[in-house]
């Protein structure tokens, strides 16, 4: 489980609680349905904050997928941010259902980190990118440089990213 979720689903639990409390002394039926409601936001929540462990491949200088999801782009675009040229593009989609950690591509050090405070449209939209809610960071092993961006959606409208300049990742 992400540790970022524990307090949402202690949240609901607690809520639960007191639903479930007010039913037995009442019987009211609002409190029946809210109980019942918050066990469902309760199982869900679970779901979305689990946190699988992954193989990894063990090669040299591998890049792997940061995130799961569906590619929805692949694509040359002019980078105007850290790169400032035109670099390959992979934009990966995450449903709610999907896994919301994601994982640094490859090994090396956090040479960029920025967010941005931004809007919540639809993640999959193209103006998302940079009205939303964002995390850009580059990673440098070498000569070998990934810059990707997490994007808040419609639905998941927080990011909570650990990595800063300077850590070096794995």
């Amino acid at each position: 489980m992400a540790k970022d979720g524990i307090g949402t689903i202690a949240a609901i639990f607690l809520f639960f609680l007191i639903m479930a409390a007010g039913t037995v002394v009442t019987h009211h039926i609002v409190l029946k349905i809210l109980a019942i409601a918050s066990v469902l936001l309760l199982l869900f929540s679970f779901y979305f904050f689990r946190d699988p462990d992954r193989n990894v491949p063990d090669v040299a200088n591998a890049i792997v997928s940061p995130a799961d999801g569906r590619i929805i782009v692949i694509d040359q675009e002019q980078e105007t941010e850290f790169f400032k040229s035109k670099v390959n593009k992979i934009s990966i989609f995450m449903s709610v259902w999907d896994v919301h950690v994601n994982r640094v591509p490859m090994s090396g050090r956090v040479s960029y980190f920025n967010y941005q405070r931004g809007s919540f449209f639809p993640a999959y939209k193209e103006e998302a990118a940079l009205q939303n809610e964002h995390t850009s960071i580059a990673i440098e092993n070498g000569k070998t440089k990934v810059f990707f961006r997490q994007i808040a959606g419609i639905l998941a409208r927080r990011i909570v990213c650990h990595l800063r300049e300077g850590y070096k990742v794995e």
